[in-house]
């Protein structure tokens, strides 16, 4: 199980479910392991429990071990120390399995872009723009920026808008494609009129630094809001920042203030920074 010791847990538990089904019991008890620890899933006892039990019913020695750990702590089941006992002693009759038998002892890179795929094409826009992440963060996956646009395109072409401010990005910063910062702006706003907070941030950037468009600090007021609004501590710097300076609006210290407490709050170094260059109050 070399992708599962590598620690591509959330790989191996999609793999062990498809096993399990097919009857395989070490994949059972890897399952439990899974939620016994909390790896690729969330932490659940009583799903463990669930899982081990059904692989002691193969003989599974490990399982029936972790059978014993369960009873004697009370993770998921009430807690029993004779029940405890009985199964530490079942499991000590019982010969370790083979290690050639375990389940699917090497699985390939391929293997994992095979699995991942398979979910992504049957499930829904957020399974697309997931497969668009690994290929872009290429934690799991091998990096591949044009593969990460082209799955953020199937997700964004459901309606995604995170999927849609990352094609923005994408053709910001030229990953994977020309740069083009009048499709990156298409993109972004496309998100960014969906309520997404990182686009609406990037629109605002775009207008404040003349990024593809012509400079407009209103603009640039306008969306920095709007993502400000949804608690976005950039966005609040941004704000703070056009009124500190009385870029596109009148200055105004006392809501550069307002504004850069909530960047603050966002634990923001530099609206920490900012707030102490301002004059003191009160304000004239």
């Amino acid at each position: 199980m070399e992708f599962y010791n590598i620690q591509k847990f959330r790989t191996a538990f999609i793999f062990f479910e498809k096993e399990a089904a097919l009857g395989s019991t070490e994949a059972e008890f890897r399952l439990g392991h899974c939620y016994y620890y909390g790896r690729g899933v969330n932490l659940d006892y009583k799903q463990a429990f669930f899982w081990f039990s059904r692989a002691s019913a193969n003989n599974h020695k490990e399982a029936m071990l972790y059978m014993s750990y369960l009873y004697k702590y009370g993770n998921g089941v009430r807690k029993d120390p004779s029940k405890a006992e009985e199964w530490s002693k079942r499991a000590s009759k019982v010969q370790s399995a083979d290690p050639e038998q375990s389940v699917d002892a090497q699985v390939t890179d391929q293997k994992i872009l095979e699995l991942y795929t398979q979910q992504a094409e049957e499930n829904g826009p957020d399974a697309k723009f997931e497969m668009g992440n690994y290929f872009l963060n290429g934690e799991i996956i091998q990096r591949n920026d044009r593969k990460a646009m082209e799955w953020y395109l199937k997700a964004a072409a459901e309606g995604h808008p995170q999927a849609q401010f990352k094609i923005g990005y994408l053709y910001h910063h030229g990953y994977g494609v020309d740069r083009d910062l009048g499709l990156a702006r298409e993109w972004y706003l496309k998100a960014a009129e969906q309520g997404d907070p990182q686009a609406q941030f990037s629109v605002a950037c775009l207008y404040e630094n003349r990024c593809g468009v012509e400079k407009d600090y209103q603009k640039a007021m306008e969306w920095y809001l709007k993502a400000a609004e949804q608690g976005s501590a950039l966005a609040q710097f941004g704000v703070a920042r056009l009124y500190h300076h009385g870029y596109g609006v009148e200055k105004d210290y006392a809501l550069a203030r307002e504004w850069y407490k909530k960047a603050h709050a966002g634990r923001m170094v530099a609206a920490t920074i900012a707030l102490r260059s301002l004059p003191k109050e009160p304000y004239q």
